[in-house]
Order: structure tokens, then C-alpha cells, then sequence
């Protein structure tokens, strides 16, 4: 989708030469295979950290301790999506970290090892992103995209965790909620600041989910 954006952007630019939306496309396409790989590795870490802890009570540290100024605008937009989630899944959320917390044997997880939770899952985008070079527009759309597809596809998923280990017989009393289906976010508007390739700032805008 963000790939779609910036090129329907570029379009509209007088000249594709200094062109801010087709840069940033040329270096989202470069980079789109080690962004994907470091998003999915940090989940890959969250999870193998739970079942260490399963496995040995071991402590997962977070990632979150330090972060450098240049990196703020990504830690607030991340910190925005995680508040969305809890809005939109605060019971599925709510009923995954209690079973989470029972299959270590506490009765809370610390903050950092549910990786289900909702800032986990909110900065696998800002992960993903780390150490890449992509222009503010770029990673405003990323940001905002990624916003807008969990809120449209993360209460079936959550479902689906809830319902896997319930069957399992972990907490299987806290049953299984089922989120309110949620009206998919519209379009941005033509002449946006995105299509006119001016946004430099994680922002809310009239009729985002946050």
C-alpha cells in the first residue's frame, strides 16, 4: 500500500527529477527485504524469549531502555499504534498476557515479555525501520499503514490465539472475546500533505484511527 502511495504521489509531480515521493519509492524498494526480515525477527525474538522463560524462568530484556533522539518520531508514532490497539483489543489483549503470565507461572508478565502485547506488536514497525534510510514521508506512510492494517486484521488474529490456548486448557474460564467489527479507514484525501510529499512528522490527521 505504501509502495502504491508514494508512486501515485510521484505521478503528480511537475518532474521526476529531485522528485521527494520517488526517492523514496526507489529506497523503500531497495530496502523492503531486510526491513521485513528485522520486523519478523523481532518477533521471532519476543517469542523465543517467552519460552525461555517457560523453559527456565529466564528474563527477556527490553529493547526500549535507551533510545536516541533521531529515533523519536518513530517512538512516538509506535507508542500511538499501541495505544490504538489497547482501544480497539484491550479484552483479547488483556486475556492473551493472562495466559501468557500462567504458562510462565506468575501471576503478571513484566513489561517487555508478552510478545502479543500491544507495544510489542506496535514497534515491530519501529524495529523493522531500525538502521534504515528512508526519508520522513516514507516512514510517516509506513507508520500509518501499518496503523491501519492491524486495526483491520488483529481481532481475527487475537481470536485465533484466544481460542488455541483455551483449548489447550490454559485459563480456558476467560473464554474468548470477540472484537466489534471496525470500518476500514478511508483514503487520505487528494492533496494531502503526503501526495504533495510535505509530511516530515508522525501526526494525527482527521479521520486516523489514533
Amino acid at each position: 500500500r505504501t509502495d502504491e502511495q508514494l508512486y501515485e504521489a510521484s505521478q503528480k509531480d511537475e518532474t521526476s527529477f529531485g522528485s521527494q515521493n520517488l526517492e523514496g519509492l526507489r529506497m523503500l524498494r531497495s530496502l523492503i527485504n531486510p526491513l521485513e526480515q528485522a520486523y519478523l525477527r523481532h518477533f521471532e525474538v519476543a517469542f523465543d524469549g517467552l519460552q525461555r522463560r517457560v523453559d527456565a524462568d529466564a528474563i527477556l530484556p527490553s529493547d526500549l531502555s535507551l533510545v536516541q533522539m533521531e529515533e523519536m518520531e518513530d517512538l512516538v508514532a509506535s507508542e500511538l499504534i499501541a495505544e490504538a490497539l489497547v482501544r480497539a483489543f484491550g479484552p483479547g489483549l488483556e486475556m492473551i498476557d493472562r495466559r501468557f503470565a500462567r504458562m510462565v507461572g506468575v501471576l503478571a508478565l513484566p513489561p517487555g515479555q508478552n510478545p502479543l502485547s500491544a507495544s510489542s506488536i506496535a514497534h515491530g514497525m519501529r524495529v523493522g525501520l531500525e538502521g534504515l534510510v528512508l526519508g520522513p514521508n516514507v516512514r510517516v506512510l509506513l507508520f500509518k499503514n501499518y496503523e491501519r492494517e492491524l486495526i483491520d486484521q488483529l481481532g481475527a488474529m487475537l481470536d485465533e490465539v484466544n481460542t488455541m490456548l483455551a483449548a489447550a486448557g490454559i485459563m480456558p474460564e476467560l473464554g474468548v472475546p470477540r472484537p466489534a467489527l471496525r470500518p476500514r479507514p478511508q483514503p487520505q484525501a487528494p492533496g494531502s500533505a503526503v501526495a504533495d510529499g510535505t509530511v516530515a512528522t508522525w501526526h494525527k490527521q482527521p479521520g486516523d484511527a489514533v
